[in-house]
């Protein structure tokens, strides 16, 4: 975003590996959208660009990249709509992939990772915050705002039940 000027979106998909002595930058794809505000998440060998700003508007559509096959793919769409995928945020626990939404929805992706099941909701809805696990069993609900409140520099843990937590 440039003011006036024309955004400059990027579509480039590195990658580092970290355990390296001397961790380097590597192109692994070019993303096939322009987003932004979005969450990103990895599960099972694939990564999930989920909802965001689009170049037309607010998105909840997803795409997913196969790590192993180096092919792009569309995923489920985010429960809700228009800005119900902007400022996201996403984490795995467990081999499971959970992403809450601006509405303080919380959804865990399936199994066969075709659809987004209902794993809650946060107590505040916020977005452009960051989950974190707690312990296997909750989440860190940290910082982010609303539009109600503005800013939001709360910390809240919110258990998942055993329903959404699946072992693996």
């Amino acid at each position: 975003m440039r003011g006036n000027e024309p955004s400059i979106w990027h579509d480039t998909v590195l990658s580092a590996d970290l355990s390296a002595s001397q961790a380097t930058w590597t192109e692994l794809s070019k993303a096939p959208i322009h987003r932004r505000a979005f969450a990103l998440g990895e599960c099972r060998d694939k990564v999930y660009i989920l909802g965001g700003m689009a170049e037309t508007g607010p998105t909840t559509t997803t795409e997913v990249l196969d790590l192993k096959a180096g092919k792009w793919s569309p995923g489920p769409k985010l429960p809700g709509e228009g800005l119900q995928g902007f400022g996201g945020t996403a984490v795995t626990i467990d081999g499971q992939l959970y992403v809450t939404t601006y509405s303080g929805q919380l959804s865990r992706l399936s199994d066969d990772g075709k659809s987004w099941q209902d794993a809650g909701k946060l107590p505040r809805p916020r977005f452009f915050h960051r989950l974190l696990s707690a312990d296997g069993r909750s989440l860190l609900a940290v910082g982010g705002a609303s539009m109600e409140e503005g800013k939001d520099l709360s910390v809240e843990i919110v258990p998942l039940t055993s329903a959404h937590v699946t072992r693996r």
